[in-house]
């Protein structure tokens, strides 16, 4: 059975070969302005540590549903084991009754059934399993989805660190548009000054609100293209590429 942080684990070592997603990064903005230009590397540690959380509190769920999982598969064994003594019991107590010949006659088809409902629930037992790692690798994904909207909302200013993030990993030297959500663009707009360091001086930056973007949003247009950097279309990308490690462990 593969653990989530096993596969949260395979995904960041595949995460290169995305094309046109940019990591997650959030974090609380923090000092004047000429300290927050150079501060941009413990934002982005603060920011990772949110994510770590995130992932940790939902492999908490999965550790914890596993472990509901192992518990019915012993129960199931126990049951097994009764119906085993009791098929036991009956077959001889008929041969008491009946003859020996007919006792074990019916013992050996109170076996042969026991035999039968073992492999059903072996058989059950499986797909359950299956079903619950697809179910809760699910509910991680949610999970941590949640708690990242739920930072955006409580520290709006956060939404800072996203904005940041996606510049710094802007790679193409060419003007810039950037494209937010409507609710966050008066504050990315008091901080143009500070996000144009980031473009570089020989580049124009140029900041457009986007009321159909989800809270979260960001986009970043050159004359070459668009790159989404929201935190939903960076959670779809991980959730594709989760699934599709979990779909060819389980080959």
């Amino acid at each position: 059975m593969t653990s989530l942080s096993n596969i949260w684990q395979s995904v960041a070592v595949q995460e290169s070969k995305v094309i046109g997603i940019k990591p997650i990064k959030l974090s609380l903005e923090t000092g004047d302005g000429a300290e927050q230009a150079v501060s941009f590397q413990a934002e982005k540690e603060r920011s990772e540590q949110y994510v770590q959380d995130a992932k940790a509190e939902a492999d908490q769920i999965l550790t914890a549903a596993k472990q509901a999982v192992e518990e019915q598969r012993v129960q199931w064994e126990t049951e097994r084991q009764e119906l085993v003594e009791q098929a036991q019991l009956e077959g001889y107590q008929k041969g008491f009754d009946a003859g020996q010949q007919e006792g074990l006659q019916s013992y050996q088809a109170k076996i042969e059934e026991a035999q039968n409902l073992i492999e059903l629930a072996q058989q059950d037992y499986k797909a359950t399993v299956e079903g619950s790692e697809d179910a809760l690798l699910d509910l991680g994904l949610k999970l941590a989805e949640k708690i990242l909207h739920e930072k955006l909302k409580d520290e709006p200013e956060s939404y800072l660190s996203l904005v940041k993030g996606a510049i710094s990993d802007w790679k193409e030297r060419s003007d810039l548009r950037l494209y937010v959500h409507t609710d966050s663009y008066e504050l990315v707009l008091q901080q143009k000054e500070e996000l144009a360091l980031l473009t570089g001086k020989d580049f124009d930056l140029i900041i457009m609100p986007q009321h159909d973007l989800p809270a979260g949003g960001c986009i970043l247009e050159t004359k070459h293209g668009r790159i989404d950097a929201s935190i939903d279309s960076q959670l779809t990308v991980l959730r594709e590429k989760l699934f599709e490690i979990r779909r060819e462990e389980s080959l």
